[in-house]
């Protein structure tokens, strides 16, 4: 049987669907949000989004369209050049190396893997970072981003875990 040019549209749709999500975080990240205590500084949620799809869905987002993503994240943002392409495709090729372990535990254990992972890339962003601009970053800003980046991660999951069943649905 035929597929209609409405379902094939449908399908290519859903496909996209969470690479144009990781589009949207970016472009959420860039909102002049804050301006209280924690100033403008926002989770990590790029970060969030890739772990999550890495983990529960793995071929939702291919690292090439991670790295694309990450590119223009760092164009947007004025951060060096590659870091955000790095960081995704990193986070992406560490959760998948580890999905295994990650998925047959409990909730504790998938929360506790995007602890280290997040930790892990937060410093690297740091250290590259610093390298780039050629003097250490205070480390105050990216510290309060990945503690919100943690904290935010329950209601997240259950954010995108809607999102990954409405277009499982479509496809």
């Amino acid at each position: 049987m035929t597929e209609t040019l409405q379902g094939r549209v449908r399908r290519i749709g859903a496909a996209l669907a969470p690479a144009l999500l990781l589009l949207l975080l970016v472009f959420i990240d860039l909102l002049p949000l804050g301006g209280g205590r924690l100033g403008s500084t926002m989770p990590l949620l790029t970060v969030v989004a890739t772990y999550y799809f890495a983990l529960r869905v793995p071929g939702a987002v291919p690292p090439l369209a991670l790295f694309a993503i990450g590119l223009l994240q760092d164009a947007l943002t004025g951060g060096p050049p590659g870091l955000g392409a790095v960081l995704l495709v990193g986070v992406h090729g560490a959760v998948v190396s580890q999905r295994r372990v990650l998925s047959r535990g409990s909730f504790v254990v998938e929360w506790a893997g995007l602890v280290v992972i997040t930790l892990g890339a937060a410093l690297m962003s740091w250290v590259l970072a610093s390298a780039y601009y050629g003097a250490p970053l205070d480390p105050g800003a990216l510290a309060i981003a990945v503690l919100l980046t943690l904290a935010i991660y329950p209601a997240a999951v259950w954010a995108l875990a809607r999102f990954q069943r409405r277009f499982a649905r479509v496809a």
